[in-house]
């Protein structure tokens, strides 16, 4: 595999998001222990313990008020945010290491042709 394909193939790989910062209200109902319909209902009588947050249609909650409402401090180092922070810094150094990996293959003789395919 040349040097140009495991760059693609990396950036692939880090441009994947591994945790969003939202649940769905599947994912809600999911994690309260509750079905969907139960989620609408205690939304509309203002009874969901963490605030809705909608974007046009579609209604999604913050999986950091849920963590907290929950009991878990979303500041832990075990927690879903500092997880996510590691896993950026991740992707920062792998992104790179990637850009790293294209500015050789540019500056490489044999690919001096092929570096059209880039624009």
């Amino acid at each position: 595999m040349s040097e140009l394909d495991e760059a693609n193939r990396q950036l692939r790989i880090a441009s994947r998001h591994p945790e969003r910062a939202t649940l769905t209200v599947a994912e809600l109902a999911h994690v309260l222990g509750v079905g969907r319909s139960k989620v609408y209902d205690m939304m509309h009588t203002d009874a969901l313990p963490v605030p809705p947050i909608r974007f046009g249609r579609r209604i999604v909650f913050s999986r950091a008020k849920v963590e907290e409402f929950l009991g878990r401090d979303p500041d832990l180092s075990g927690g879903p945010l500092r997880e996510a922070q590691r896993e950026t810094e991740s992707y920062r150094e792998t992104l790179e290491h990637i850009i790293d990996l294209c500015r050789r293959a540019l500056n490489d003789p044999q690919n001096r042709g092929r570096s059209k395919q880039f624009y």
